[in-house]
């Protein structure tokens, strides 16, 4: 019995995953739960396990290859069906093979045929003047050059429209197997629609599996076919006074709009000949795309995407197009935490183990103020007909890695205190830069916090993280002079620790007075540290 491997869901809002690597090929077993293929998206790397104990028989997506969830990727034989399955393959073949000998003696057996019998006179067609395409008339021989009734045919002769019409008909079997082989993959016809070609009229040579035909097959036919497309031309025809005109020359040249004074000008002075202004060659399609998007030149590298990369840069724009982004940014003086954290960090790593950042702290205060605004912690309906409030409090943390950027995800947050949330934190860092996070590790997320001040940033606009509603950033944490109210009410300039926090939000699900308020409730937690702290 055959099982269809398919492509997984790897966490909320992946829609497709990228092959990595097969880490078994066709024909080797595969114990239960053992991993067959490695899966990349933009929120982890995943290794796929078997569902059940088999042998892998075909694999229909190869490595580099996209494909959305839910796409079969390979096949596999369960254990004893696989067996059972050759054994019938073999019976097959057999009984095949003497039906194809029975036939073919019964063909080759000599069978006495009567002569045909001419016509009467009065009847017999006249086909001096038959003419076929071909200029000539149509015969078994090609030697000969008129319909011969009166003779046999000779033994083994065919038809030249018999020799056609088979031609016809393994050419359109041909493309019966091509099309039945190509399964094509999500990525292959999504990639054939933005170029408008069709796969079934095509023809493509398939380099895949089986002749399956690739991503990059359709990408060399884009580069290499296209570069004989020629640019529309234009006709410029020069009237000559009547007296020293002999003829009218037209000239027909590439659409280049500066040269048609230059081309004018030659013509008036040269009226007998043909105006041939150098043009520069016709580029390939890869350099006008090139050209055109990127603006590369001489010298430049283009660097190819990985599959992290790429699958970051469609859930970007994946993001921006579903969600109309807002944003709104609040000043925190960080002064006091500041102090406190330098206080006690080296106590807290002997004491805990792990280091004491100021993430911890923010994601303390952002806990807090979700349960104060619960639509914050919430996401906008597939269906469009509502907004799904979430019950946990899942924070999702953005990491860099060295492939990208990675979000993963800090379950039930509400539930842990400072020290709960700084392991956790450290053990999801540690996982994502080890390549060891799990599905569980990046599924879930209800709001995410990022932290570009780690890289001195000190105000940003973040992408939100679909499906969430919303998303925060802590920038770097500054000295810079302030205004400071003691509690007289006398205002003085102090030096102090400020730090800038943008919020991004769904404007379907979030006001901006809802957001302002949420952001105004981290400022004060922050502000009045001692709370966190407890």
């Amino acid at each position: 019995m055959t099982t269809k491997i398919t492509m997984p869901a790897l966490g909320e809002s992946v829609h497709e995953g990228t092959i990595g690597k097969w880490l078994k090929q066709p024909g080797e077993k595969i114990e239960r739960f053992e991993a067959i293929v490695e899966v990349i998206t933009d929120k982890v790397n995943a290794e796929i396990p078997a569902e059940i104990e088999g042998v892998l028989t075909q694999i229909l997506a190869q490595e580099g290859e996209t494909v959305e969830v839910g796409a079969v990727i390979g096949e596999m034989d369960v254990v004893g069906a696989a067996v059972v399955a050759t054994s019938i393959g073999k019976s097959e073949t057999a009984a095949k093979r003497v039906i194809e000998q029975q036939t073919e003696a019964a063909f080759n057996t000599p069978v006495a045929t009567p002569l045909p019998q001419p016509k009467a006179a009065s009847t017999t067609p006249d086909y001096s003047n038959v003419t076929f395409p071909s200029g000539r008339a149509v015969s078994y021989d090609d030697e000969e050059d008129s319909l011969d009734f009166s003779s046999s045919r000779p033994a083994g002769a065919v038809k030249k429209t018999e020799v056609v019409q088979t031609a016809a008909t393994k050419e359109l079997a041909s493309q019966s197997e091509i099309r039945k082989v190509n399964r094509f993959s999500p990525a292959v016809r999504r990639l054939a629609e933005e170029h408008h070609l069709n796969l079934d009229t095509l023809q493509l040579k398939g380099t895949g599996l089986g002749g399956r035909i690739t991503r990059d097959d359709v990408l060399n036919y884009i580069e290499t076919e296209r570069k004989a497309d020629t640019q529309p031309t234009i006709s410029v025809r020069v009237e000559m006074p009547t007296e020293s005109r002999q003829s009218q020359p037209s000239f027909v040249l590439p659409p280049v709009p500066a040269m048609h004074d230059q081309i004018a000008a030659n013509a008036l002075q040269n009226p007998g000949q043909l105006v041939s202004p150098t043009v520069p060659a016709t580029p390939s399609f890869s350099e006008v795309g090139l050209a055109a998007t990127a603006g590369v030149a001489a010298g430049d590298e283009f660097v190819a995407l990985t599959p992290m990369r790429r699958a970051i840069a469609e859930h970007m724009v994946r993001s921006k197009q579903t969600s109309p982004h807002a944003w709104t940014i609040v000043e925190v003086d960080m002064t006091r935490l500041v102090k406190y954290r330098t206080k006690i960090k080296e106590e807290f790593k002997r004491r805990e183990g792990v280091d004491l950042s100021y993430l911890p702290f923010v994601i303390q205060a952002t806990v807090n103020a979700l349960k104060q605004f619960p639509t914050v912690n919430a996401t906008w309906a597939s269906e469009g007909n509502g907004i799904v409030v979430k019950r946990d409090i899942n924070i999702g943390v953005a990491i860099d890695v060295p492939d990208g950027l990675i979000v993963p995800v800090l379950h039930h947050a509400d539930e842990k205190n400072l020290v709960g949330i700084a392991r956790g934190l450290n053990d999801l860092i540690t996982k994502a830069r080890t390549k060891k996070l799990t599905l569980p590790d990046v599924q879930g997320g209800t709001f995410t916090v990022n932290n570009p001040g780690a890289f001195g940033s000190v105000m940003s606009y973040p992408i939100i993280n679909q499906p969430q509603a919303a998303i925060v950033t802590m920038e770097a944490i500054v000295k810079r002079p302030v205004v400071v109210t003691d509690s007289e009410g006398n205002e003085t300039i102090a030096v102090r620790s400020i730090m800038n926090m943008c919020l991004s939000f769904d404007h379907r699900v979030i006001d901006g007075a809802t957001g302002g308020r949420f952001l105004q409730s981290l400022k004060k937690q922050l502000e009045n540290f001692e709370a966190l702290a407890g």
